[in-house]
Parts: structure tokens; sequence; C-alpha cells
């Protein structure tokens, strides 16, 4: 549950529908570079983004694994506090 795979240039609405993740081009021996809510971020594995959308929810995506065909991620939000 949660776990994504992209391929080059896709891009999937995640964690229950509240972030946009795209996987910009292919991945490198230098990571993947993931355009997360609207930015563009160079990640490895083991490297979390997290997305604050305010009213206390805040998001993370996970970069589990990658090679040169594809990205695995895991992507779930919580509610700060609670």
């Amino acid at each position: 549950e949660n776990i994504y795979v992209m391929r080059p240039n896709q891009s999937f609405i995640v964690a229950g529908g509240r972030v946009h993740v795209g996987l910009n081009g292919v991945p490198t021996i230098h990571g993947v570079t993931l355009n997360i809510a609207g930015k563009p971020h160079l990640l490895n594995a083991g490297d979390v983004v997290r997305v604050d959308l305010g009213e206390a929810r805040t998001c993370q995506v996970t970069v589990q694994s990658f090679d040169m065909f594809k990205v695995v991620i895991h992507a779930t939000c919580a509610t700060d506090g609670k």
C-alpha cells in the first residue's frame, strides 16, 4: 500500500490524492530527480521529502530504490499531533 513504481517521465498523484510526484528523465548513478508538489529534488535511495500541506497535515515521499529503468517510492500523509 502507498508504494508506487515510476518509469521515466511518468507522474502520479499519491498519498491519497494529496501530492503530485513526477520522475524527470531517467535515474542516473547520481540519483533521481523527482518533482514533488511542483519542486524538483535530486534524491537517492532512502531520502525522504516532507511536504507541508497546511491545516496540520504533512505528507512524505520516500525513495525506496531505483535503477536505470524505474524508481520505487513510498508516499503517505499524516495529521500532525494525532
